[in-house]
């Protein structure tokens, strides 16, 4: 059997050559240890070379990092079993980015591509005993603005050298993330024993024909294919009517790529979530030579699904996405890496943002042109989460190189990645870059197919899919559509980003008409305690130069100042402030999210920009860098939420609408008006709902009291139970006054932890806690009612006197 011997232990790292040098900071001439994986700033943060580089303002005294070159050593012997008379492979799975590889003094190869894995042959350099592997990776900084040609640049303030390297873009400074434009040995790296293997194996659904589905399988080489080798298939099918049943196929070994094509009957679809059950399948390979010993197996787990993108229906533009043949309202949200240093995202990452995710309700993720083709266990998980998946290739705001070398590359790391992930059921879509085009015509400089990359997205890109994935739908860009304005409303998918960048107010929202909106979103800081971290104490302000370090966006405080100011009192300690501005953002997701689920079917998609950060930051993600949810994110579980109903007001009128996929059933619906003197409540629609499962009934709010300032609208099911809420405030928050006592909220324990509302009504808990999170906050309460915060099993120790009650009655008194 093939084997493998890692070389993740022994590492020491050197500075190479100084380019730009601190006074303050002095890596030894004998190295410093390096954790492998890893990257430069994480290697000198554990020698106590430099201080964190997230803390304060830390970042800036540190950018002389990314000037300089670093050697990477490590001594090694071979394990016994490995045979020096056998092939023997180095494999790095990725460096970052610009290395010279050396054995034993011998230069072994160049890399210049975090994007792809690299195997080079080294008998006859490898020895059995003290080996030495160098790699030297060169400033990515240096080398990007020494490139050549040069090519005719966007407008860019996040350093234009980035579009000439195969390096993750965000990492030389986004408007959410710091500037480490980092190097290292970002994924593992090792030896192999081993003259061939399995490189990828696809798997596709390719014909449905009423229960029978075909499917066709690719499964890839490398190496020598071994003479009358043999490869033996096994898929464990679930059907649909519980039953697993199990298929095997033998197959001689033909070459690279050696295919098989049959049909099952019934067999269990995947469903994105909301939709069904994400059926998975589980799939072995193995390969073995002619004698049938094995040389290599793969195990996976694989889907079957039918999906389309739908761009046009009964002569009109649409975009939505058919999932066996079902149209799919796409809600989520898009991902960025999880850490400013790579290395440092683990499996724990990945599941607990993931599900995360998965409990907010979304079924779809972007994973955005600026970052990564992420790990396979990110894919795994959305697999089996249920959550489909628009993969970005790894372009964004840039123009880039066309030149042959350049494009080789691009080739090389597109293949390498399609094949990797091709057969994820989770992945509905590739999709060229992130906003190129837009920006090109935005900024009126010429025709777009004289904008520099135009070839790579709109001609090459689509042959080398149609070979390596012509199942799946490919779009050119985000946003794209049919009119010259690559951002139109009126066909293709769209970034609205006039709201809140363009200090547009997200009231404004009822406008649009957007088909498909893959990126809008709303800025707020962190959690209290993440922000308190991050900070110094006599930087612990809302205004300090710290704190508006700490976020990237140009204007980007002044905007947290501008909006709040518009809907909300503004009230400066940093508690206030991030209680009122992550209120903020929640007002003004729900306010889009509404919306556009209330377009159901013109518009079909709402994908939040962004789900997570990759350090403590402020910004517009759900969750910030520690995992703690902003407020936004318990809203935004509440309007994807399959029970969910909503309050529109449009000029006409207001109008209630459901969740355009509420199931069939029977609820009740009731409508409460507070009046103005803030504490008394008035009923004024009492209604059954039924509803059939597949169209949303549509309810007119009329003859509502003159002095109503507020509506609350609650969905109960059949036994009582409270399965959504939603509001409507008929003037300003920051207008309207209502009274406050802080005894009207109680901490009672009793099979959990709960909050109980007495008297008067209470908007917008929040329940802050040092270190926990909670099932549910930023809720309303009535008089009454109780919310469960922590189920029992989570309150053991758990120290009540550190609790934190906000809500917004304190602040309209």
């Amino acid at each position: 059997m093939n084997k493998r011997f890692e070389l993740n232990q022994g590492w020491r790292v050197f500075l190479h050559e100084v380019r730009k040098s601190h006074p303050k900071f002095n890596i030894p001439t004998r190295g410093i240890p390096a954790r492998i994986p890893g990257v430069i700033h994480s290697h000198l943060f554990e020698a106590g070379i430099i201080p964190d580089p997230f803390f304060d303002m830390n970042e800036k005294e540190l950018q002389w990092i990314d000037w300089n070159d670093y050697r990477y050593e490590c001594q090694f012997d071979l394990p016994d079993d490995f045979d020096l008379t056998r092939t023997i492979y180095l494999k790095t799975d990725g460096l970052d980015t610009i290395a010279e590889i050396y054995l034993n003094g011998r230069h072994v190869a160049s890399a210049k591509n975090m994007f792809r894995s690299y195997r080079f042959k080294v008998n006859g350099i490898v020895k059995q005993k003290q080996n030495q592997l160098e790699i030297i990776f060169k400033s990515a900084r240096w080398y990007g603005q020494e490139y050549e040609p040069k090519i005719k640049q966007l407008p860019s303030a996040r350093h234009p050298e980035r579009a000439y390297l195969r390096k993750s873009q965000y990492s030389f400074g986004w408007d959410w993330g710091p500037q480490f434009a980092t190097c290292g040995i970002w994924k593992p790296i090792y030896l192999e024993q081993a003259d061939c293997g399995i490189e990828a194996i696809t798997f596709d659904a390719v014909d449905f024909r009423g229960k029978t589905v075909t499917i066709q399988s690719d499964i890839f080489l490398w190496g020598e294919t071994p003479a009358g080798g043999k490869i033996e298939f096994k898929l464990d099918v679930k059907t649909v009517s519980g039953e697993t049943v199990l298929l095997v196929k033998q197959l001689e070994v033909m070459g690279r790529q050696n295919s098989l094509r049959f049909d099952l009957e019934e067999p269990a679809l995947w469903w994105p979530r909301g939709y069904g059950q994400p059926t998975l399948h589980h799939l072995q390979v193995q390969l073995k030579d002619a004698d049938g010993n094995l040389l290599e197996q793969s195990k996976k787990r694989v889907g079957i699904c039918k999906m389309e993108l739908v761009t046009e229906e009964n002569g009109r533009p649409v975009f939505y996405f058919k999932i066996n043949d079902q149209p799919v309202f796409a809600q989520g949200a898009n991902w960025i890496p999880a850490y400013a240093f790579l290395p440092e995202v683990k499996k724990q990452t990945y599941e607990r943002l993931l599900k995360m995710a998965a409990q907010t309700n979304m079924n779809i993720l972007r994973v955005w042109g600026g970052g990564i083709y992420e790990d396979d266990y990110f894919y795994e998980l959305c697999d089996s989460l249920g959550l489909m998946v628009w993969q970005d290739f790894m372009f964004a705001c840039a123009t880039y190189p066309g030149n042959a070398g350049f494009i080789d590359e691009v080739r090389a790391e597109v293949e390498e990645n399609v094949l990797r992930l091709r057969h994820h059921p989770s992945i509905v879509l590739w999709n060229g870059n992130n906003e190129i085009e837009w920006i090109w015509y935005r900024d009126q400089c010429g025709p777009m197919d004289n904008m520099p990359g135009y070839r790579l997205f709109h001609e090459w890109f689509p042959a080398w899919m149609h070979k390596l994935d012509p199942y799946r739908p490919y779009w050119p860009t985000s946003p794209w559509g049919m009119e010259a304005d690559p951002n139109d409303e009126k066909s293709g998918n769209r970034h609205v980003w006039h709201i809140w960048s363009e200090w547009v107010d997200y009231t404004r929202v009822k406008e649009d008409q957007s088909l498909y909106v893959t990126e809008f979103g709303f800025q707020a800081p962190p959690h209290f305690y993440t922000l308190k971290k991050a900070l110094p104490a006599d930087q612990f302000s809302v205004q300090s130069e710290s704190f508006e370090w700490h976020n990237k966006q140009h204007e980007g405080n002044e905007r947290l100042f501008r909006f709040l100011a518009g809907h909300l009192p503004v009230k400066t300690s940093p508690r206030d402030f991030v209680y009122l501005t992550q209120l903020n953002q929640a007002f003004a997701l729900r306010s889009c999210l509404r919306h556009w689920r209330g377009r159901v079917p013109d518009t079909m998609g709402a994908i939040i920009w962004q789900l997570n950060d990759c350090w403590p930051v402020t910004s517009w993600a759900l969750i910030d860098y520690e995992f703690r949810p902003k407020l936004s994110y318990y809203h935004v579980k509440e309007v994807f939420a399959m029970e969910a109903v909503y309050l529109i007001e449009t000029e006409k009128n207001i109008v209630i609408r459901f969740s355009p996929n509420l199931p069939q059933g029977i609820f009740r619906l009731e409508v409460k008006a507070l009046l103005k003197d803030g504490k008394s409540l008035q009923t004024t629609l009492e209604e059954t709902i039924t509803t059939s499962g597949i169209s949303s009934p549509v309810v007119i709010l009329a003859d509502l009291p003159e002095e109503a300032i507020v509506l609350i609208a609650t969905l109960y099911d059949v036994s009582g139970k409270k399965l959504s809420r939603d509001f409507l405030n008929l003037k300003p928050w920051k207008y309207l006054k209502i009274p406050y006592k802080r005894q009207n909220l109680k901490l009672v324990i009793e099979n959990g932890l709960w909050l109980v509302c007495e008297e008067q009504p209470c908007f917008f808990v929040e329940v802050r806690h040092p270190e926990r999170n909670f099932e549910n906050q930023g809720f309303i309460l009535l008089p009454g009612e109780r919310e469960r915060l922590l189920a029992e099993i989570d309150i053991d120790e758990l120290d009540l006197d550190v609790l934190e009650i906000f809500c917004l009655n304190q602040y309209l008194v």
